[in-house]
């Protein structure tokens, strides 16, 4: 039997539950030594030595293999008992799940694992995230898992990335995402350093777009960032993703998030999620946009400090360091707006994201924002009083995510 047989065999092996997720990765490493080496291999006889699986149990793992297929089972909207997820590293590849083949893992976050996977029936790529074994073991997080991915179905935006199916196959719990061909906004600035003002700009006004239709049906985002926000390079779109941290607005606090404990990412977490408020809405969001805005222009994130308490509480206390002082070509105008986003009281920011997308529209039309007023304010706040200050020889420490020290981007973005 050829080595890519072997490979086939041994992967349905562990999707059946015949072999765990660890001896089909033994086994595999066993394969391609022999494959290097240029020597036999049979999946079988090293199972049976390895006293992995007794003989009779592998004839049955090979009945099965060769029986026609049955139609899989409605998938239960919420389980009843959370499964017993396996480590996601240990995954030998490709591993079929629910009706899609991951092939390649392709990001790792705190709410688990994501794959690239086909969707067999329909013959078309998509996005696998599947929870991590901690979370799985949570009965209230898996069933919040499940609640938030249907809040998200009723999302249909060219700039929110899709949800397509959730459901728990052989012990795991998964969402099926569109599939995006790209990378994140996070990653590209980390390979092209700052945008010039009019391409971040046109990616905060797309943002923008799919929050007005995520808030319109009264989700809130709560985690916007770079790193969750896609390039997809066919289509030239800048897509929101991960809604893991999302929430109904309206919801009572303790079906989201223990009341005090913030959620959100310290870099970008508006005030009101730093101090731990529950009764979050969509300028929490805006003013993380803002955020993630101020990043694109300058680089560096508009706060940085020793730890993350220090962070959030220069997000809560601190007024926002003026971006011209590294980027002169920042127009006075998109100044404004920023302050507009990244106001302390969410009542001084913009009231909703249409309002944002209408400054935003004016800007690069090259003209004067509609809601956002001339700052009222003294001197400008210098960028060194927020961010990052350079470290001994020069050195500029970086947070996580970030590009390197401002600078001209080396070339427009694509895609």
């Amino acid at each position: 039997m050829a080595f890519e047989d072997e490979r086939h065999l041994v992967s349905q092996a562990v999707a059946r539950g015949f072999l765990s997720p660890p001896q089909g990765n033994q086994v595999l490493r066993a394969l391609r030594d022999a494959e290097t080496a240029k020597q036999p291999f049979s999946a079988r006889d090293y199972v049976l030595g390895k006293r992995m699986l007794a003989p009779k149990r592998w004839d049955e793992f090979l009945q099965q293999l060769r029986a026609p297929a049955k139609p899989a089972p409605t998938p239960i909207p919420v389980p009843v008992a959370p499964a017993a997820a396996a480590e996601e590293a240990d995954l030998p590849l490709p591993f079929e799940i629910g009706g899609f083949r991951l092939l390649q893992k392709i990001g790792q976050g705190g709410m688990g694992a994501v794959y690239k996977a086909l969707q067999i029936q329909m013959r078309r790529h998509v996005a696998i995230k599947l929870l991590p074994k901690k979370s799985a073991a949570d009965r209230l997080f898996v069933e919040r898992f499940y609640r938030e991915a249907r809040a998200a179905a009723a999302l249909n935006h060219p700039n929110v990335v899709l949800p397509i199916d959730v459901g728990e196959a052989r012990g795991f719990h998964y969402l099926a995402m569109e599939y995006v061909d790209g990378e994140s906004l996070g990653a590209w600035m980390e390979r092209q350093g700052r945008l010039r003002w009019r391409e971040a700009v046109e990616i905060a006004l797309q943002v923008a777009k799919g929050l007005t239709h995520a808030h319109e049906n009264r989700l809130v985002h709560r985690d916007i960032k770079p790193d969750n926000i896609l390039l997809d390079r066919p289509s030239r779109l800048a897509k929101i993703a991960d809604l893991g941290l999302a929430k109904r607005a309206g919801d009572r606090p303790e079906h989201t998030v223990s009341r005090g404990n913030p959620v959100g990412t310290a870099y970008y977490v508006s005030p009101e999620q730093a101090r731990g408020q529950a009764d979050l809405d969509g300028r929490a969001d805006i003013y993380s946009l803002g955020a993630t805005l101020w990043h694109m222009l300058v680089g560096v994130p508009p706060f940085d400090g020793p730890n993350l308490a220090v962070i959030m509480t220069k997000h809560i206390t601190e007024p926002m360091p003026d971006p011209r002082t590294a980027v002169t070509e920042c127009p006075e105008g998109l100044v404004w707006v920023l302050h507009h986003m990244m106001a302390k009281d969410r009542e001084d920011r913009y009231p909703d994201c249409p309002a944002l997308c209408k400054d935003l529209e004016c800007l690069l039309a090259g003209k004067r924002p509609v809601h956002a007023q001339p700052l009222r304010v003294g001197p400008r706040v210098p960028i060194g009083a927020g961010v990052a200050r350079a470290g001994p020889g020069g050195a500029t420490p970086r947070a996580p995510g970030c590009a390197t020290p401002p600078g001209p981007a080396i070339r427009r973005l694509r895609g």
